[in-house]
């Protein structure tokens, strides 16, 4: 559980930072949901932006 302000700023620095990291012809195929009555972040595959097939 996220407790200080501080904390939640890493976590919500870390997020954006990830949002963007490089993947497969940048599609970024994941999600991230923050739950707040919770406080969590949860991290999801995105099926929208996955590549349609592999390269062989």
């Amino acid at each position: 559980m996220i407790t200080t302000a501080s904390t939640r700023a890493l976590v919500a620095s870390l997020v954006e930072d990830a949002v963007t990291a490089p993947s497969m012809h940048n599609a970024q195929p994941w999600r991230f949901v923050h739950r707040t009555a919770a406080d969590t972040v949860e991290l999801y595959g995105d099926p929208s932006r996955e590549m349609p097939h592999a390269d062989p």
